[in-house]
């Protein structure tokens, strides 16, 4: 066999080896959509229950179009379903992966991907304890503006009614108290007077009419900001531990990653300070315990290699 008949036949395997790669690619890919869209289906039959679990904070919520309802479900379902078939994606990417890679890269990467997982579930477990309770509540109250003497709304004073009824069922006939219907009647009086005055201090009131669609983008938006800012110590160990960056040339920059993180913080987060401090504080924290993991992993280091 000539050299350029040998050249043409390595050609021809190479050829081939790149297109069973591609092949693979393609069927790991394949199984991976398809498991995110089994995870999705199931997710789609709790779905009122996941929903419930998202607004669970919300005094009220709107739906503003027809179609707002049936768009977001399928959001949150999609979402949902990527989320927890996230760590088979992995598995299939790290099988697709693992082949081209020596012994130490495969025992490096392998806690690169489960430690990044595990804090990415914790930010989002952060999100729903203590984030969404906090800053639904505080951008709620921030919304209700009122000014004057407040009125009472028809649906109030009828509860009002209906509850002074309820109670003087258990009363006797003849034996009910006419100081309660009296005092019943004088505020329902007091209040039709305050609605239909026009004399007087005005009165003003601001309401919250969130739309259930642009909250929930907000929460999924939250629940992946604060995921993955969590992951950064995972960042910081794998810098340092790749030689990039030492951890006391970190530890100097304390001041400057201070900055980027509240910035940081200010782009993820709605722009108010609360929700800021929320996410800049732990991503601080966690920085400085990643310095704490890379200095002790370097001086594993350096005592393994002396």
């Amino acid at each position: 066999m000539s050299n350029a008949e040998h050249s043409e036949q390595l050609r021809k395997e190479k050829h081939m080896s790149f297109f069973d790669h591609l092949e693979e690619l393609r069927s790991r890919l394949l199984r991976s959509i398809a498991a995110i869209v089994l995870c999705s289906v199931v997710s789609g039959v709790f779905i009122k229950r996941i929903f419930l679990s998202l607004t669970r904070s919300v005094p009220e919520l709107y739906w503003h179009t027809p179609l707002e309802p049936y768009f977001t479900f399928l959001k949150i379902a999609i979402v949902v379903g990527v989320f927890v078939a996230f760590p088979y994606v992995l598995f299939e990417m790290w099988r697709f992966v693992s082949p081209g890679l020596y012994r130490k890269e495969r025992r490096f990467l392998l806690p690169f991907i489960g430690s990044s997982w595990t804090l990415f579930v914790l930010g989002a477990v952060f999100v729903y304890l203590v984030m969404l309770p906090f800053i639904t509540s505080y951008l709620y109250g921030v919304g209700l503006i009122t000014s004057g003497e407040e009125t009472r709304s028809l649906e109030q004073r009828w509860q009002t009614v209906a509850e002074t009824i309820v109670e003087q069922r258990a009363i006797p006939a003849g034996e009910v108290p006419s100081a309660t219907l009296e005092t019943l009647y004088q505020e329902i009086e007091k209040d039709l007077e305050l609605a239909g005055s026009d004399d007087g201090e005005e009165t003003t009131r601001v309401s919250n009419v969130w739309s259930v669609g642009r909250y929930i983008s907000l929460v999924l938006i939250l629940f992946l900001a604060f995921g993955v800012a969590f992951d950064l110590p995972v960042v910081v160990v794998l810098i340092t531990q790749m030689g990039i960056v030492q951890p006391k040339t970190l530890g100097k920059a304390r001041p400057i990653v201070l900055i980027l993180i509240f910035l940081g913080a200010a782009i993820l987060t709605p722009p108010d300070p609360v929700s800021q401090m929320m996410m800049g504080l732990p991503m601080y924290l966690l920085f400085e315990l990643s310095l704490l993991i890379s200095k002790g992993l370097l001086v594993l280091k350096r005592r393994r290699a002396g």
